[in-house]
């Protein structure tokens, strides 16, 4: 039998957090006590929660899971110093919640951003946070490491990590996340080669970054492949469990 879950990801819009949604984004917020009941749920059941500023205001990237589609988006748009005061907030309020493990700062950004700049954020995100009164001993920043592998990938794949190296002394006890999503017809056997081998590589990457959380997997598979989904499930399961910090 598979272990029971003991920890939890929360994602949510930065409306649900007061004042509620600001430079006319269409939400409807704040809505505060549902973080606060999953927190309280949490501690009750001894579980650990990881926070999740999932939208950020006005959108980490174009697509819909930041809260809404924008094909017309840039930097510009992500209002990253209110993103900061939504950290901010956060941390206050949860600092003294034991259940409360984990921090963050925003969910899959957008592939264009430069990611020197993108690295310069997440240094101000753990700042934040820790001035707020989430200690490293207690609480983890996480930020999302959100870039297509080689041969698919691009220079920035490199230049992010480049950037986040050069500041790990000010990313304090900071961890990326990472999202393996293998049902894309790029995905295909005949392109990147048994499904099964794509895990163990997903290994060998979590290995290669130190500290890392999967934040997100699926037990879909690419179009023509044959591997039962229990089998996908456990190699993942041990695969991720074992590598990821």
């Amino acid at each position: 039998p598979l272990p029971l879950p003991s920890k939890v990801r929360l994602p949510f819009g930065y409306w649900c957090l007061p004042p509620g949604p600001t430079g006319a984004d269409p939400f409807v917020g704040p809505c505060l006590q549902h973080i606060d009941d999953a927190v309280r749920w949490c501690g009750k059941h001894g579980m650990e929660i990881l926070l999740d500023l999932h939208g950020n205001p006005g959108g980490e990237s174009g697509e819909k899971p930041c809260g809404r589609a924008r094909w017309d988006w840039h930097l510009g748009h992500w209002r990253r110093q209110e993103a900061l005061e939504c950290l901010r907030f956060v941390a206050k309020r949860y600092k003294d919640k034991e259940c409360v493990t984990g921090l963050q700062v925003a969910n899959e950004t957008g592939r264009a951003v430069d990611p020197k700049r993108l690295v310069a954020h997440f240094v101000a995100c753990a700042r934040a946070v820790r001035e707020a009164g989430m200690t490293p001993e207690k609480v983890a920043v996480v930020c999302p490491y959100y870039w297509v592998e080689p041969p698919l990938g691009t220079p920035q794949r490199a230049r992010f990590l480049g950037a986040w190296r050069e500041n790990i002394a000010l990313l304090d006890h900071c961890v990326l996340d990472l999202h393996y999503y293998q049902f894309h017809p790029t995905n295909r056997e005949e392109i990147r080669g048994p499904l099964l081998s794509q895990v163990q590589r997903n290994g060998r990457e979590l290995d290669s970054l130190g500290s890392s959380v999967v934040g997100e997997f699926s037990l879909a598979r690419p179009p023509g492949c044959g591997l039962p989904a229990d089998d996908f499930l456990k190699a993942q399961l041990e695969t991720y469990g074992a590598k990821a910090t």
